[in-house]
């Protein structure tokens, strides 16, 4: 384990870097501070590397393991998976039982397959997906509540429908906390928020 880790009891949060570039410069390294499980992409092997932060993981997906065995070889022990682009949500799966991971930030572009690949493949560990200045994450039982500031930005799938309380419509899926307080989003299903990032 590296020294940029400060692990605390009882979490274990799991910190996987498809796209260093989705997100901004201090949001890697703060989640960095509760994150004892770290995979990468290949797209993540030179950020890594400038950072100099330990890894559990490496998913490949159009290099072979040789192309970056000298690269990495300061990370040993990491495993190494040889996967598709598409596949490397479902393909860390079994990884992120093996670990005893409970909870998992997600750095890259937020998109509907990437959204479908969750629900599909890590229903059950609480996902958070972090792209530019948002956190998004997928609220099962239709139901958001949150103390915030006032102008805290949210905002919604556009295919859905919401009750809000607390909040000023912007448009028709994004949404500003109108006042210090609690503010609710509900919904008759499931959905995906997006939540700005102070």
């Amino acid at each position: 384990m590296s020294s940029h880790y400060i692990i605390r009891d009882e979490q274990s949060p799991g910190l996987l870097i498809l796209d260093p570039d989705a997100v901004e410069g201090t949001v890697i390294p703060s989640l960095l501070e509760w994150a004892p499980t770290v995979m990468i992409t290949q797209k993540a092997i030179n950020y890594v590397h400038r950072k100099n932060f330990k890894i559990d993981a490496l998913y490949l997906y159009e290099v072979s393991p040789e192309h970056v065995e000298d690269l990495m070889e300061y990370q040993r022990p990491y495993e190494i998976y040889l996967t598709e682009e598409k596949s490397v949500v479902h393909d860390t799966r079994d990884f992120l039982d093996a670990q005893g991971v409970t909870e998992l930030n997600i750095i890259g572009c937020i998109s509907s397959g990437l959204c479908k690949e969750v629900c599909e493949h890590l229903d059950d560990i609480e996902t958070t997906i972090y792209c530019k200045n948002a956190k998004y994450f997928h609220v099962k039982s239709g139901h958001f509540s949150k103390w915030t500031v006032p102008g805290h930005g949210f905002f919604v799938n556009q295919d859905i429908t919401v009750k809000t309380e607390g909040l000023n419509k912007i448009d028709s899926f994004h949404f500003k906390s109108a006042r210090e307080g609690r503010i609710q989003i509900n919904s008759d299903r499931d959905f995906w928020l997006g939540e700005i990032i102070l």
